[in-house]
């Protein structure tokens, strides 16, 4: 095994064991941590931006990292599964990227400061304004995607172009906004790159 990516839900056991609904799930996350990190894997955290812990970002990155986290990939939910049957549970979680970019944006200075690598999905470049080489899903991920991101979609996501995408300088990069996110929130945010 060299690289493994935990799912961690808050940046403090009380938030986290209560989003994840398991007493004592944020002690075991920080054990499996620190264990593949002392065994010498690759150990990211996968941090799943909601209206609940997002004021928790930056804390869960400093945390893990003093257990050994090299990198952090920020997420934002995906109307799947339970989200998607819920709507209440959909409406009490969710966020919009506007609301959710001064969080990423701090926490990815503090990943730099402390040398760690930060990564964000689910949101298109020009979201994310100057800190755009954080978007995860523009890099690895499309460089093995046949033709261009004009007609591409990710497996786990359906991303239409919009109108306004075709005039961005990263049109042939960028796989677009995720579907289910235009469904709930709209278009607001995003703007080509001139």
């Amino acid at each position: 095994l060299d690289e493994a990516l935990v799912a961690v839900h808050a940046g403090s056991d009380a938030l986290h064991d209560r989003i994840m609904a398991v007493p004592g799930a944020f002690e075991r996350v920080e054990r499996a941590v620190a264990n593949l990190s002392a065994e010498g894997v690759e150990t990211g955290i996968v941090f799943v931006l909601n209206r609940l812990n997002l004021h928790e970002a930056v804390p869960c990155l400093e945390h893990f990292r003093t257990l050994g986290a090299t990198r952090f990939v920020f997420s934002f939910l995906r109307s799947t599964g339970r989200l998607r049957a819920d709507a209440a549970l959909r409406r009490g979680l969710n966020l919009t990227w506007g609301k959710a970019l001064p969080f990423i944006q701090d926490a990815a200075q503090a990943g730099r400061g402390l040398g760690a690598k930060v990564e964000v999905l689910h949101v298109p470049p020009c979201v994310l304004g100057e800190d755009w080489r954080l978007a995860g899903d523009m890099t690895a991920e499309n460089a093995a995607v046949p033709g261009d991101a004009r007609e591409s979609s990710l497996a786990h996501c359906a991303r239409p172009k919009l109108r306004r995408c075709l005039e961005c300088r990263y049109l042939l990069r960028c796989p677009g906004p995720c579907e289910d996110y235009l469904e709930f929130h709209g278009s607001k945010g995003v703007r080509p790159i001139a």
